[in-house]
């Protein structure tokens, strides 16, 4: 059973499920939104709108191949989910993520998944309830002051929490939706990560690091045998690639065939120990690398000059989560408001934060690092 993204049966595309929706603007602004290695640093790279079509196609072939008799109105609203999963990311993703989160801990935090639910569900699509319910993969409420900043706080905001509370049968509906989404995902970055090195480093040097990495990471029998990394080209990587993808999606979907129907998806114990596999030199590795750190340095310094320009000009108010976006005129490329609050930056994409930062000149020093 083959599931790499460009085998899989045909998925709408955004403009087909998402046209004339209040959800494709949410969609759009991705496609200038760091995955894991900024566009501008190293060409042909993800960005979190590429990643959400492949996360769509892979969970569109694994839940129609797990639920009972799926109806065309559950899997479109799966569809959008894993369409629209990553919408609530702000400028360069995680990084920035953490960066607002601390900012605003004292009136409500930030988290990515969270403020994509709040964005769907502000907007009047019919939909909107089932994409958010099938979105909310953490369901605690998010404290809203902290008076200690430890870290990024999973959950919902408080008003969307109170929404879905509303919705329980929903919820329950979706339970397998969720997690098919979830899974996805995990799968999609798992393979997709290392693509994306390989193309930013080379593949020679990508197999030199990915070993390095992972001297400390006991391997699975079941890793040796299916993800062996042995580069010397893109199409070695890309091949690598859908091999380890494609035992994925045939092991969820095996174990999941008798699952119950309001069960969730189940990762089998030989698709957990890969999937950590792959996570962990990511994790070890690549995110303490001297180009990530470059990029996390050039990131946090333009997330500071713009929440400088901002408090400087007392605009970071009581709740500035509720507030509304700026009104000060818009960026000449993406046409997104100027930002006049800390909230209104995760509304711009990279380019666009960086231009109110007035960094741009810094990006050509970055690609030399590479």
């Amino acid at each position: 059973m083959h599931c790499d993204p460009t085998d899989l049966a045909p998925v709408p595309s955004p403009e087909d499920v998402i046209a004339a929706s209040q959800f494709q603007p949410l969609l759009n602004r991705l496609s200038g939104v760091t995955q894991i290695i900024p566009v501008f640093v190293a060409s042909r790279v993800r960005d979190r709108r590429t990643h959400s079509r492949h996360v769509a196609k892979l969970a569109r072939k694994i839940y129609l191949a797990t639920a009972d008799a799926p109806d065309d109105a559950q899997v479109s609203h799966l569809t959008l989910a894993a369409l629209l999963h990553d919408v609530g990311h702000p400028p360069f993703g995680h990084v920035g993520e953490r960066i607002l989160d601390r900012k605003l801990c004292g009136h409500g935090g930030f988290e990515s998944n969270a403020e994509g639910i709040r964005r769907v569900l502000a907007t009047e699509d019919p939909r909107r309830i089932e994409v958010a319910a099938i979105l909310a993969k953490h369901q605690n409420v998010i404290p809203d002051t902290r008076s200690e900043y430890e870290s990024v706080v999973k959950g919902l905001y408080r008003a969307e929490a109170m929404i879905l509370r509303d919705h329980q049968k929903t919820m329950v509906a979706t339970t397998l939706q969720r997690t098919v989404v979830d899974v996805a995902d995990r799968v999609s970055n798992a393979v997709g990560d290392y693509v994306d090195i390989a193309i930013m480093l080379g593949p020679v040097r990508a197999t030199q690091l990915y070993r390095q990495w992972t001297r400390t990471v006991p391997p699975c029998a079941f890793y040796m045998s299916t993800a062996a990394v042995e580069w010397r080209s893109e199409a070695d990587v890309r091949s690598w690639a859908k091999r380890v993808r494609n035992v994925l999606c045939a092991e969820l979907i095996a174990s999941n065939q008798a699952r119950r129907r309001s069960a969730p998806l189940v990762v089998p114990p030989k698709s957990a120990a890969l999937l950590d596999q792959l996570e962990k030199p990511i994790r070890r590795g690549f995110l303490h690398s001297p180009v990530n750190v470059a990029i996390d340095e050039l990131v946090t310094r333009a997330y500071d000059v713009a929440l400088e320009r901002i408090s400087a000009g007392g605009l970071l108010a009581a709740n500035p989560l509720l507030q509304p976006g700026g009104s000060q005129g818009k960026f000449e490329s993406s046409k997104s408001p100027v930002p006049t609050t800390a909230a209104d930056l995760a509304h711009l994409n990279d380019a666009d934060l960086l231009t109110f930062a007035g960094l741009e000149p810094n990006l050509q020093s970055l690609r030399g690092i590479t």
